[in-house]
């Protein structure tokens, strides 16, 4: 909210910016493509008369790095990015799909929930915790995975980027999914300020999906 991705003409919107790896990934769960979206967001957090907050909390609770060309304070109406969202969504096979989005938030967390036919699965990936249970089990089964706010992804990524580029290997996806997962978030992100439900098909059928 400092520096120059602020204003979406420069760097698009949050969402695009911050959530675009978040939808790539439900894409790739539900294996299926956005049909249609509904949204509702607002800018209610980082705006002037909040910027008391600062003060009382300390300056560095809301910059988690300086930007020296950058503004003095997140709190500023110098700005057309929402700074929470939340949107509902149907996939062509037919899963539906919550997704909400903020940019601040006391407690540090990236969440999934699966709600399946035969079970319940919860993945968070700050704590490095999965949830499941299944229909007809007593209780909750727990596994501790690897924490941070990539999920320990980081280390598989470049471990495949070194393979691609030194053996030859086929990455396991490219262009095709970022491009799915951004008119995903730019579908969204008009759906929040227009307040329609959004079609996607017509932009798949341009893009021959």
């Amino acid at each position: 909210m400092c520096n120059w991705r602020r204003l979406s003409r420069l760097a698009g919107p949050h969402i695009l910016e911050k959530c675009c790896h978040d939808l790539d990934l439900i894409n790739w769960f539900c294996g299926s493509l956005p049909s249609r979206g509904a949204a509702f967001g607002g800018r209610d957090f980082f705006k002037p008369e909040n910027r008391f907050l600062e003060e009382k909390y300390g300056v560095k609770t809301f910059h988690s790095w300086r930007d020296p060309h950058g503004l003095e304070t997140p709190f500023t109406d110098d700005t057309d990015l929402m700074d929470n969202l939340v949107a509902s969504v149907e996939f062509r096979s037919g899963v539906r799909a919550a997704f909400s989005c903020t940019m601040s938030n006391a407690r540090p967390e990236r969440r999934m929930r699966f709600c399946c036919t035969e079970g319940t699965l919860e993945l968070e990936l700050y704590s490095g915790t999965l949830k499941y249970r299944n229909l007809g089990d007593e209780g909750m089964t727990v596994i501790d995975l690897a924490g941070g706010g990539h999920g320990g992804g980081d280390d598989y990524i470049m471990k495949e980027l070194y393979e691609c580029m030194c053996t030859g290997g086929t990455p396991k996806c490219g262009g095709s999914e970022g491009l799915e997962s951004a008119v995903f978030a730019l579908a969204i992100d008009e759906a929040a300020r227009t307040g329609k439900v959004v079609d996607l098909e017509p932009v798949w059928r341009q893009l021959a999906r």
